[in-house]
């Protein structure tokens, strides 16, 4: 997919832009997303997959997930864009799944004003109603390289207040503890999120710090 431009109202639930499942050998570029979900999300089920030179704006950032019972592998996220969005980057894992997601790249990436979370790991993300929690999802190799959090004082269409009195969060990562993220392949390799305010949710998680980090995401990273 190239060269199109994706619209809809940023306020109407699941109108994700773009989101290959089952599917391999994918490649997005140079598109334009306004939505109000996520603006890309690679689902289960999916290998190799390239998005490269998209804008996002108004949705729920770009995404891996969510994640049930079949493998992602090899998702590279490059030369992005997102503002105004409700979420950042973003990994996504059933705790009632079991399956791996690795070989995840977010590299580039720059977040602009309304934000939450600009870097997320979700191993606990549920559906209502889901009554039977198996192993989980397990996240390998997931790498965010130069990382840019922009802080800015636009207004906020969504919530009609200036984003500077957000509560920003840096990174915010939450893996199960049947299949826990401790092999240290989780890495920030440039994460400038200087003036994120709030603090670091870290659960079940051993990472890799790798360069220029502010804030530092530090080795000491366990949750456990």
């Amino acid at each position: 997919m190239a060269f199109v431009n994706i619209t809809a109202s940023t306020t109407s639930p699941n109108t994700d832009g773009v989101e290959p499942m089952w599917s391999r050998d994918v490649h997005i570029h140079d598109v334009a997303i306004v939505n109000g979900d996520d603006c890309i999300t690679v689902k289960s089920g999916t290998t190799n997959v390239l998005a490269e030179r998209i804008t996002c704006r108004g949705s729920h950032g770009i995404t891996v997930g969510s994640v049930w019972y079949d493998d992602v592998v090899n998702v590279t996220y490059r030369d992005v864009i997102l503002t105004d969005c409700h979420a950042g980057l973003r990994i996504k894992g059933r705790s009632q799944g079991n399956a791996t997601v690795r070989d995840i790249l977010f590299k580039n990436i720059e977040v602009r004003g309304s934000v939450e979370t600009v870097v997320q790991i979700d191993m606990l993300y549920e559906t209502p109603g889901s009554t039977h929690p198996s192993a989980g999802v397990l996240a390998r190799n997931c790498t965010f390289e130069n990382v840019t959090y922009v802080h800015t004082n636009t207004l906020d269409s969504t919530h009609r207040r200036s984003t500077a009195a957000r509560a920003v969060v840096a990174a915010s990562l939450e893996c199960c503890e049947e299949r826990p993220c401790d092999d240290g392949s989780i890495t920030f390799r440039g994460l400038h999120a200087r003036n994120a305010k709030g603090g670091r949710k870290c659960s079940h998680v051993l990472i890799t710090a790798d360069g220029a980090n502010e804030p530092t995401p530090g080795t000491a990273c366990t949750g456990k």
